[in-house]
């Protein structure tokens, strides 16, 4: 596709999205409020967890993390344990 056919699909989009953005608007006084306002709490909801879970699973995983000046020690006095592989039949 070449850049004035890619140009000219990106026009007629662009002219059509208003076009359905107005006929949709209408819509929200008469009842599509809610899925809006369901989508927006549901949104909200989750950036919440995710700035909030992120600090809070940080420390935690802080407080547990053992210092590597001591980790790497241990592994030569004990190798870690291994599941051993299972062929796929």
């Amino acid at each position: 596709m070449g850049p004035l056919a890619a140009g000219t699909l990106i026009g007629l989009f662009l002219l059509h999205r208003p076009a359905v953005l107005t006929a949709n608007m209408v819509k929200i006084t008469h009842g599509a409020w809610l899925p809006l306002v369901i989508g927006a709490a549901i949104f909200h909801l989750f950036v919440t967890l995710k700035r909030g879970g992120g600090c809070c699973l940080a420390e935690e995983m802080q407080r547990g993390m053992v210092a590597l000046e001591r980790f790497l020690p241990s592994l030569r006095m004990e190798t870690p344990h291994r599941v051993p592989q299972r062929r796929c039949s």
